[in-house]
């Protein structure tokens, strides 16, 4: 049903200026305005507003809507038919000026112009059976004309006698530019439905894919009723696909799967990829973030065409058979089997690289240390199932942290300071520790005066006080203990339950009921008893 009041604004309008008059002697398509004005000028004053309320509405013409022949037959009070013919006679008589049928009335319109209108013609009928847009707009830029409105291209096609096409196909899943079917194609529209159809299989390549073998696709499906220039003339119908160097790519967009996606994203890169720059990637080429990192895992874990790289996150294509894709365990297991001996840490460090280059130390050393497959000898690391002696492992020393920071006061002294590789060193003979627990303790002594300057590998280590002292960080259950202690010295032979004793000792120190437990089950200088269902404490001097 027509919008009514739509239309009876549009009846208000003034007749003339809603059409182009203007007429470029060598652009026919800057021209064909004036020479729609021209035809509905012609046509006499009395038939003038309704040829031209039917072509406007019919085509859109200048930004005004497009209707169907009922709609407007409604409009008019006419039926469908009467409204046809009248389209009909609007289309003929413009026809007939561009194709010099009435130049005696149109003398003034130039020959070069004239036949620019039968070269285009031409062009579109050599197309294949049909053409696009597209089309149109490459012959204009080839000659230097103007851009039509397509509006106004939808008129002139229907002018030259091209039918126009559907904006979409039932059963085609793909996107199509504007189509208008050549004389070439009459009777084959059926098959060309068809043959949009069996391009379908388009959309099942998340790579390139050959013309010439679409080509053989389609002939075949379409028992050979179209040529190689019609099925190419198909392909360049759809807008969602790309044709380059004899080969077709589905547009990103269009892919049918996340999977898809991920598949081109890892083939473009050329490399393995981890998971979460795969999905950054494909919301960049998506121009808006839709996919979650874990719906992109869950497709990858689910297609075989992907494969991971042991546990590091990183995925790989299956069919990238030159790229290892063994847990970092299983790549030493791998080297020191081929090796056939112990090999120390730096060399399997190195080889390690070769296979997984994203390994990094840290990785490997804890696994060879945490792995029962590795065992650590004199001669280096081994794996366990060779049955060497293992070296003994050096016993844990324990030493506190008061200690600590007394000798790590001890060696910086008066000096102005000292680096943390060598201060590592000294404290390392003095205590017995480990690299990793001196670095560590350094790192957390509680020393007023200790500056650590940056520096990487050269960082240095400073007094900075005149007398740097040892500032004691006392043990949080010590303070919860101290604090049970002082709420029953202030009250000696008061009982007071354990619940009112916690709420007292939360207010001094903030602490957890369970924790207070703890504390309190350790202190040995009060009395705990039960009577009724309180449970009561007691400090008795």
């Amino acid at each position: 049903m027509p919008d009514q009041e739509f239309f009876a604004q549009k009846d208000q309008q003034p007749e003339q200026g809603i059409l182009k008059t203007e007429i470029n002697p060598k652009d026919p398509f800057m021209a064909f305005p004036g020479i729609v004005t021209r035809a509905l000028d012609a046509a006499g004053r009395s038939d003038r507003k309704r040829l031209q309320e039917v072509l406007s509405r019919r085509f859109g013409l200048e930004d005004a809507e497009q209707y169907t022949l009922e709609d407007i037959a409604q409009h008019l009070s006419l039926t469908r038919e009467r409204v046809r013919q009248i389209e009909q006679k609007a289309i003929s008589s413009i026809r007939r000026i561009i194709t010099n049928s009435d130049n005696q009335l149109f003398h003034d319109l130039s020959d070069e112009l004239l036949e620019s209108y039968n070269k285009l013609e031409r062009y579109l009928s050599s197309a294949g059976c049909l053409f696009t847009s597209l089309t149109i707009e490459e012959y204009a830029d080839a000659h230097g004309y103007s851009k039509l409105d397509s509006s106004y291209t939808d008129l002139l096609m229907d002018v030259l006698g091209y039918k126009k096409g559907p904006a979409s196909i039932i059963g085609f899943r793909g996107q199509l530019y504007p189509i208008w079917y050549t004389p070439s194609s009459q009777g084959k529209t059926p098959t060309i439905i068809s043959a949009f159809r069996a391009l379908n299989s388009l959309y099942d390549n998340a790579w390139y894919i050959s013309v010439f073998e679409t080509t053989i696709e389609v002939i075949s499906k379409t028992n050979g009723a179209l040529s190689n220039d019609d099925i190419y003339a198909l392909l360049k119908a759809i807008k969602d696909i790309e044709i380059c160097d004899d080969r077709i790519l589905v547009s990103f967009t269009s892919l049918r799967s996340a999977a898809d996606k991920a598949y081109r994203v890892l083939l473009f890169n050329g490399s393995p990829m981890h998971f979460t720059d795969i999905t950054s990637e494909m919301n960049r080429l998506q121009g808006e973030k839709v996919l979650l990192e874990t719906n992109v895992r869950n497709q990858l874990v689910g297609d075989t065409r992907f494969c991971s790289i042991g546990r590091s996150g990183l995925w790989s294509l299956s069919e990238w058979e030159d790229i290892p894709t063994l847990t970092i365990a299983d790549t030493l297991v791998s080297l020191l089997h081929g090796n056939g001996e112990p090999m120390e840490l730096d060399e399997i460090v190195n080889a390690a690289k070769t296979l997984r280059p994203d390994a990094a130390r840290k990785s490997i050393l804890t696994y060879l240390n945490s792995d029962k497959r590795f065992c650590k000898t004199r001669e280096g690391f081994a794996l366990s199932t060779w049955r060497l002696i293992p070296s003994e492992k050096r016993a844990l020393v324990k030493v506190p942290q008061n200690e600590f920071n007394t000798m790590l006061l001890e060696e910086l002294g008066d000096a102005e300071g000292i680096r943390l590789a060598d201060l590592v060193v000294s404290l390392r003979e003095k205590t017995g520790m480990s690299d990793i627990g001196v670095r560590g303790r350094i790192k957390t002594a509680e020393i007023q005066g200790i500056c650590q300057a940056s520096g990487g590998a050269r960082k240095m280590i400073t007094a900075t006080g005149a007398n740097p002292t040892v500032e004691m960080k006392t043990p949080k259950m010590e303070m919860i203990k101290n604090g049970i202690m002082t709420v029953l010295r202030n009250q000696p032979n008061i009982p007071i339950t354990k619940g009112e004793l916690y709420q007292e000792v939360n207010k001094r120190m903030p602490c957890l009921k369970a924790t207070y437990y703890q504390c309190l089950s350790k202190i040995t200088d009060v009395r705990s008893y039960k009577e009724g269902n309180s449970f009561f404490v007691v400090f008795e001097p």
